[in-house]
């Protein structure tokens, strides 16, 4: 008897060790989210925003904090999302704003024409800088980007002889100070600016306007160390257009219909859309949960293949800006159409 019972707490406790180790080891090698396909099955709900004026950028820190700007009347160029239902929030000015970023819910910026960067105040936009190139504020913020409301980028274009904004400017606040960036050579207004991490190198890629003299080009650039130069050049269409997006904790590059990575000075091909009616922009939430902007509509690529989410039922409609969490996406669309800007909500 004492033999049986000396036995069982020997398999017992073998059995826990057993049991704790396995635990171990699953604790110290987690599956990956970038090891997971992203998931598809979303439920969509459409909100419409208003009619004419259009919003251009959306940005929030959560599904029940979410701000969309562009041009409008006076009083509503910005408008605010809760979690339950669409508010303007007050911005007193003629001027259009053309793009938002943030860190937290007190850390909210948008940008705009004459130079102008705001700063959300409860439910206020307040101007708090004023930026100039060479004696001129005739600038776009066009993006708003970093890691935290003490180190980011505000970037766009200042408008040159031709009465477009194809001057390339960038500014950098950091410890307390703006600093502009010399990225003398540059063109065009800046569509997209990012970086993986603080001490990688900074990318943006910029569109530069022809009006009707030349066509309309695209660009891409990396500036390290202090020093710029230019990655890729092309026309503004279908099959070179170029842009840049941070997938997770990696920089993805799309030229064309393909998407890259980059390493070592060079281009690395990820995925080709050669046969689909890819738009030439992407978001993402890992390498295998991507987003891609369609023709037609909106379509995902979960690592294997690529699959519509939905179609559009009016041609000439756009996603202009999306917003991506964990269970839920938000897409900023506008139809040419209606001149109606909506917001698709999808929930998993």
């Amino acid at each position: 008897m004492k033999k049986k019972f000396k036995h069982s707490i020997i398999l017992t406790t073998l059995l826990i060790l057993a049991t704790l180790f396995l635990f171990n080891c699953e604790d110290s090698n987690p599956i990956k989210t970038e090891d997971i396909p992203g998931r598809r099955d979303y439920t969509w709900r459409i909100d419409t925003l208003r009619k004419f004026d259009p919003f251009y950028r959306l940005w929030g820190n959560s599904p029940n904090n979410i701000f969309v700007v562009g041009s409008g009347p006076f009083d509503k160029k910005s408008i605010h999302y809760d979690g339950k239902k669409w508010s303007y929030s007050t911005h007193s000015g003629y001027i259009s704003l053309h793009s938002i970023g943030g860190f937290s819910e007190n850390e909210v910026f948008t940008g705009a024409i004459q130079g102008r960067l705001l700063k959300l105040n409860g439910t206020n936009w307040e101007i708090i800088k004023t930026f100039e190139n060479d004696g001129s504020n005739e600038i776009g913020i066009n993006q708003i980007w970093g890691f935290n409301g003490n180190n980011f980028f505000a970037a766009g274009g200042c408008r040159d002889v031709t009465g477009y904004y194809n001057k390339t400017v960038i500014y950098n606040y950091k410890n307390a100070s703006w600093n502009q960036l010399n990225i003398n050579g540059a063109k065009g207004i800046v569509e997209s600016i990012c970086k993986e991490t603080t001490n990688s190198p900074l990318y943006f890629n910029t569109i530069f306007w022809g009006g009707g003299v030349s066509t309309d080009s695209t660009f891409l650039y990396e500036y390290s160390d202090s020093k710029m130069s230019r990655i890729y050049s092309g026309e503004d269409d279908y099959d070179e257009s170029s842009t840049i997006s941070l997938v997770g904790n990696k920089l993805f590059f799309s030229i064309g219909k393909k998407l890259f990575l980059r390493k070592d000075k060079k281009f690395i091909e990820v995925l080709s859309l050669e046969n689909e009616n890819y738009y030439n922009k992407f978001w993402g939430k890992s390498g295998k949960d991507i987003f891609l902007k369609m023709t037609d509509g909106l379509a995902h690529y979960n690592g294997t293949d690529v699959e519509y989410l939905f179609r559009f039922d009016k041609r000439k409609t756009h996603v202009f800006d999306t917003l991506l969490f964990e269970d839920e996406v938000f897409l900023l669309v506008y139809e040419d159409a209606t001149t109606m800007s909506f917001i698709y909500h999808g929930k998993l």
